[in-house]
């Protein structure tokens, strides 16, 4: 995939498709924000090497339409 925006999109195709009526409206909603430039969300890692627990790491991601 290209951007995030084109990963949103595709999710929300795949909540449409397999979803139910709830996260169809859910999909809207996400769509709706994405298409306003008002849509965030956080990317969370926590690497583990060999059991043990690296530092997890926190970004804050604004979405591109």
């Amino acid at each position: 995939m290209g951007s995030d925006g084109d990963w949103v999109r595709d999710v929300i195709r795949r909540m449409r498709q397999h979803g139910d009526d709830v996260d169809r409206a859910i999909a809207d909603k996400v769509e709706q924000a994405l298409t306003n430039g008002r849509l965030q969300g956080l990317i969370i890692s926590t690497p583990i090497e060999a059991t043990k627990v690296i530092e997890t790491k926190v970004v804050q991601v604004v979405f591109d339409p």
